[in-house]
Order: C-alpha cells, then structure tokens, then sequence
C-alpha cells in the first residue's frame, strides 16, 4: 500500500514539476524547468509531502524564493541560478545557503540534504497531525531544529500558575509554573518578562528558560521586588529566529497586606450624656480596593493604636458603609479615636484612618466654691466680690455662669452673669446697693459648654450683712496674745459664722485698744443690728451694745454664752486695770475683768475679777 501511495506521490509530482527531455537526452533524463507559480513537493517528517510554490520575488521572469505557507511571499530565498537538478537555498535570509535541494535525475525523487552532491544530512520539513508546518529537521530525529524561512514559534505556552508566599507588600516569592506550548516543535526557549498588562511587557526579560519537553517550574526567589508599575507575568515562546509576537499573561496577586486604606470617618454624636456616644459612623472606601478584602472598625487609644477588640467588621461591596451606634454606648476609658483598618486574607494593613472621637456632652464638672462677703450693711443689699472656685478639671467646661436662686438647686430669674474660663478661679463685682431679688436665698453656679449647662450646680446661701453676728470662740485662759492673738481666735475658730470678711475678739486689751473706740480702729459698722449666731437681736446697734443699755436679751438669753468671758472692760467700754497684762499672761498672779452672760445692763462687760489661769469665754464679732 506505501508502495503504491509513494508511486501516486512521485507520478503527481513528476507532473507537477516541467520535467522536459531535451532532443539529445533519454526519456528518464529528469531536470528542473520551472517557472513562478509551479508547484514543488518536499518530504515531511511523516513520510509524506507538502507543496511548496515557486515564487518570483522581483517580477525579473526568474525565480528566487519558495513560498511554504502559500501566502504569495518567499519563506527561503534561492540563492544563483536553478541548475538541472539542484537549487540551492537560504532559509534564513543571511545570504549563505542553508541546504539543498536535490533532484535525482535518474528517478525523478526530490530530497534535501546539507551537501550539493547529496552527501550530507537529509533534511525533512516537520509538520504535527493538522498538517502544519513547524520547522526543519536537520538530524532525523523529527524534531524541529530550524525555523522556516525566519519565523518566529507559533504556539504560547498553554497555561501560567502562580501563588505569591511573600507576605512583604511590593515582594513576590513562589514558584511560577509554565505548562508547555501543546506543540513545541519550533520552540527553544521560554522568556518570561514583566508586564504592564495582559500584552505590554515592561523592561528586559526576567529570565530565559531553555525548553525541557516537560512543564517548566520557575523558582521566583523570596523578597522579589516587582517595579510598582507591572502586575502581570508574561511569557513568549521563542527560536533561533526571535520571539513570538503575542504569549501567555498571567495577573500576580500580592499577598502583602493591603497598601491602600479607607478614605475617611465622619461621625457626629447625638448622645449628650458625657462619655456616651450614639450616632452614625460612616466609613468612606478606599480609592483603589484591588488589595482588600474587608474593612474593620475599632476603638483607638490614640490615632494609630486599637484598645479593643473589633466593634465590627465590613466585607468590601464597592460602596461606602456605615455602622449606627446605639444611644448610651458608653466609651471605652482609654478609647480618643475610632480607627478603621483595611484587611484582606494575609491580615490588616498596618496604617489605618482615624477620627478624633469628639463626645458632644453637657459638662459633669463643677465649680469648686463659691464664695462672698457682703460690704453693704444695708438691709436687703449687697456689695462686694463673688469668687467661683474653678473646677478642679476643667476639659468639658467653657463658661460658668451665676444665678440667683430660690433654693439651693432651683435658679430663680435669669443668669446674673456668664464668664469665660481663664484656667484659674473667677471673679464678679456685685455694686453698692444691689438689690437682692426677692425670693432669692442663695448664689448658684453652673458649668456650660457649647452644648449646654450642667443640669446640677453648686450653691452659697446668701448672707446679707445687715447685722452684726456675736458669737464665742470657746474657752481660754488669760494669755490670749493681746489683739492680734485674739482676733486669731475668732477668725479660726471651726465654727465661726460664715460669709463675713471681719472677725474680731469683744475684748478691751490696752489704753489705746478697747471696746469702746472698736469703731474707730476696726470701722465696726454702726448702724446695723447685733444679733447671734440663732437670729437673736442683742441690740439694735453697736452704740446700744457698747453702753448696756436698752439690750433686748442677756448673752445667754440670745445664745452667745452660758459664762463668763474676758471684757478687760469698764462699764462704759474702756480699759479695766485688770487685763491680765494685756491679755498676755495666764499667771495666778494677774487679774482680768470678765462680763456677765446673764446681765442685760451696764454692768454686763464689768462684772467680776478673776485670776488670770482661769479659761473664759473669748467673745467675737463678725461683719
């Protein structure tokens, strides 16, 4: 049967070709007499043969190339004239002959061989089952060993893989797997380059990789950097002739943490109770979210470092996300911020976007004290300083402001006045004669801030120095300190009426300091009453006091003392002799005057002589 075949081959081919006899040749005398457009058939690596076209490359009327695809285009190029029976030919376009191509003019058979006279290499053209044609095999073995004709492989490898084990963002690391072109015929090498995209390759090639006729394993080292502006591996096939023009791409994934993070937060609070937040929390995507899987919101210590676990977690959908949190959602003790990381499967970037987390609350501060000293002794007036006490932590406070009130809680009118916090404590100047409403009983102060007062304050009963308050400040001997160790006593005794600026002993201490001329050296206020620390009106005005008479109730009676006290006094309010040396001794041996608790006359601050070693009461005044 391949007899008979290889007999119809040879018989086509004889007919194809314009074997001529000349006149002074035998009929089996064959030689080439062709012309552009006839028909030559060449072995192929299975035994058959392909058709190959003559081709008249310069429109000259001779030939000079053989077109192989049949596209109308010379793959080889004849070199010289077409003798008889051999046409010599260059493949590759270089100028030299490659091989030849050889008529046997006994037999009509055509082969290619390395050597004009037949005595080199056979040459057959490789072609696979479709027919088509992949090269020259020199050696026999039917394997491609030359391109045809200048071209460049045909077939790309059939598939890449490849899984990033760098977990270094910018670095790959891996093995890239190149399955083998499915015909590897005209294939020598496999060059593998970066790329841009799916066609564009950036820079030199990466590596050249000899053909094995296995599937290639390419080892991509650790901390790989790839340029920042290539994501794909491309690889083209390649021959002695150059490159393929289109290979095979494969997209890398990095698997480095995300680089690209959340474009914002905004989040505005609703929840004006102090360290609790409610609101909407809205988290604006990244620009570029190539890298990232999800979104994870948490509560930050600072801009940069979580202090919990996630509040919660967010699955990229391409669109910005938002998070409600409830009323009364009590902030954590050291969270400032929120913080929200951008995450995929390799874990979370390490920067993050943060928001200042600004609790819009009312203040829970209050003003430390307030206090005042009321200069105006007329009844129903005031005049003097009130001082506020600044709050001990003052972050959540930007005014206080004082109020009249009708109770110790409850503000009576509208503000008296509104200050500014200055870091330290604060003061307001009420005028001479300023009316105190009616109804009012006590001074108030509330912290505020812009999103309002605090609803509790703190209060300072109102005294109105009409009245001077008598009082005792306990029992002492007769070594008191003269005057400046007597009004120390009053002035810090622990139970001393509050709010008055002037507390000085009742006491006669020499010629020159004595009960009687007080008004001089201390501006008592004379028109006002004298009353006890129980309301009890001792005497109308100081006058009244100072002489004894007309007094509407005894010391006792009024509750000021329920024994003798030091006067060092006469009747009329001057110096006593016994004054246990200026009340500044506590000898037996010295005297001192004491008045009565139970006199409502003249007599009542001369009343006996007592030995200086015994304790009476200090009596004080305040204004």
């Amino acid at each position: 049967m391949k007899n008979a075949i290889l007999i119809l081959v040879l018989l086509y081919t004889t007919l194809l070709l314009n074997f001529c006899s000349d006149d002074d040749k035998s009929a089996t005398d064959h030689s080439f007499h062709a012309k552009a457009g006839d028909i030559i058939s060449l072995p192929t690596s299975k035994d058959t043969n392909i058709d190959a076209t003559f081709v008249d490359t310069d429109g000259d009327g001779k030939i000079d190339g053989i077109d192989i695809d049949k596209n109308g285009s010379a793959n080889m190029t004849i070199i010289g004239d077409i003798k008889e029976n051999v046409i010599s030919v260059d493949n590759n376009a270089d100028g030299t002959i490659d091989f030849y191509i050889i008529l046997d003019e006994v037999t009509g058979k055509i082969s290619i061989n390395t050597k004009e006279d037949g005595s080199g290499d056979n040459i057959v053209f490789v072609i696979n089952l479709s027919g088509d044609i992949l090269g020259i095999d020199i050696n026999g073995d039917g394997i491609s060993d030359l391109a045809i004709g200048g071209r460049a492989p045909r077939y790309a490898a059939s598939n890449l893989s490849f899984t990033d084990e760098d977990n270094d963002v910018g670095q790959i690391a891996g093995t890239l797997k190149i399955s083998k072109a499915a015909d590897e015929t005209d294939i020598t090498q496999y060059v593998l380059y970066w790329g841009t995209d799916v066609n564009t390759k950036s820079g030199e090639a990466i590596s050249y990789i000899d053909k094995t006729g296995k599937d290639i394993d390419f080892t991509v080292k650790e901390d790989t950097v790839f340029p920042s502006t290539v994501s794909y591996f491309i690889v083209l096939t390649k021959n002695t002739i150059g490159e393929m023009s289109e290979g095979l791409s494969l997209k890398f994934v990095d698997k480095g943490v995300p680089v690209n993070k959340a474009e914002a937060i905004t989040f505005a609070d609703t929840d004006l109770n102090y360290d609790e937040l409610e609101g909407t929390i809205t988290i604006t995507k990244a620009l570029d979210e190539i890298d990232i899987t999800d979104y994870t919101l948490y509560w930050g210590g600072n801009s940069t470092t979580k202090c919990s676990d996630p509040i919660v977690v967010f699955e990229k959908s391409g669109s910005n996300m938002t998070y409600t949190i409830p009323a009364n959602t009590q902030i954590p003790v050291t969270a400032t911020h929120f913080l929200v990381f951008s995450k995929n499967n390799n874990w979370e970037m390490t920067e993050c976007t943060s928001l200042e987390i600004l609790d819009r609350a009312i203040p829970v501060n209050k003003a430390f004290s307030i206090s005042f000293a009321d200069t105006d002794y007329d009844k129903g007036e005031l005049r003097g300083n009130v001082t506020i006490g600044k709050a001990t932590y003052e972050d959540d406070i930007s005014h206080y402001i004082l109020y009249w009130g009708s109770s110790p809680t409850a503000k009576l009118g509208n503000p008296i006045t509104t200050i500014a916090k200055t870091g330290i404590n604060l003061t307001y100047t009420f005028p001479e004669n300023t009316v105190i409403p009616s109804g009012a009983t006590h001074f108030l102060v509330f912290t505020k801030n812009d999103e309002d007062e605090m609803p509790t304050g703190i209060s300072s009963a109102i005294v109105d120095k009409y009245a001077i308050i008598m009082y005792n400040a306990g029992l002492h001997d007769g070594n008191l300190g003269g005057r400046t160790g007597a009004d120390s006593i009053c002035s810090s005794y622990a139970s001393k009426p509050a709010g008055f600026s002037e507390y000085h002993a009742y006491i006669s201490i020499n010629g020159s300091d004595y009960i009687a001329n007080m008004t001089t050296n201390l501006n008592v206020p004379t028109s006002v009453p004298v009353k006890s620390t129980t309301g009890s009106v001792i005497a109308n005005n100081w006058s009244i006091l100072v002489s004894g008479t007309f007094l509407l109730s005894t010391l006792e009676g009024a509750g000021v003392c329920d024994n003798k006290w030091w006067s060092a006094s006469q009747d009329n309010g001057t110096i006593n002799s016994e004054n246990c040396l200026n009340f500044s001794s506590n000898s037996s041996g010295q005297n001192g005057r004491c008045g009565a608790n139970n006199v409502n006359a003249i007599a009542y601050k001369s009343d006996s002589s007592q030995t200086c070693n015994n304790s009476f009461y200090v009596l004080c005044v305040a204004w």
